[in-house]
């Protein structure tokens, strides 16, 4: 197969990958981001239909890359040596795919049983870990803090591991002023407090961390 092969750090091409990796007002203006692993780009693609680009190292790709790969025509495909490559990546072992995507929006519920509030979270891993569990746990949707990191860099992604395709995001909120406006009861996490397997969640309520 005959790919775009790009080896230059200076190609524009690179230069907006490495932003849109790098740079959250980047992103948001864009409204792209990047996906490592076969996994995460799969979901995406069950859900949301085919990438703007795949983004493949030379001669390092895992065989479930390769396989996920030989789906699409070549003009979707980019090669990049391996140390541009690794620029993009999220995670020291990749499995040697990127997907380049648009956002998607997932809407805002109109009934609300269970929020996570996520205040002023810097790690996009340890943000990715809360909104994973959150949509395995059954949370309608999550609200983070204007100061949080954003939901949608590739490494919160990596570590969401597809949690924001299906849990609905709300970014830039001020909680303070949603909670006061919220008829959902709100419990805080405190180093503390009382076990949250003690609370009586029969009632909407929303968990602020």
């Amino acid at each position: 197969m005959a790919f775009k092969h790009i080896t230059s750090r200076d190609n524009n091409v690179f230069k907006h990958f490495k932003k849109v990796a790098d740079n959250a007002k980047y992103r948001r203006s864009e409204n792209l981001t990047l996906l490592d692993g076969v996994h995460l780009i799969e979901s995406y693609l069950d859900l949301f239909g085919e990438p703007v680009k795949l983004i493949i190292p030379e001669g390092k790709s895992s065989d479930e890359a390769v396989a996920l790969m030989q789906q699409f025509e070549e003009d979707v495909i980019v090669m990049l040596p391996t140390l541009l490559f690794a620029e993009l990546t999220p995670v020291a072992s990749s499995t040697g795919i990127l997907a380049l995507v648009e956002v998607p929006v997932i809407p805002e519920p109109e009934t609300v049983n269970c929020a996570l509030l996520v205040e002023d979270i810097q790690d996009p891993g340890n943000l990715g870990s809360l909104m994973r569990t959150a949509a395995a746990a059954g949370v309608d949707v999550v609200y983070l803090s204007t100061a949080c990191t954003q939901a949608w860099s590739p490494k919160c992604l990596r570590g969401g591991q597809g949690a924001q395709f299906v849990l609905p995001v709300i970014e830039r909120v001020d909680l303070q002023a949603h909670i006061a406006n919220s008829a959902l009861v709100s419990y805080a996490t405190v180093m503390d407090g009382e076990s949250l397997y003690a609370q009586d969640f029969s009632q909407p309520a929303a968990i602020v961390v």
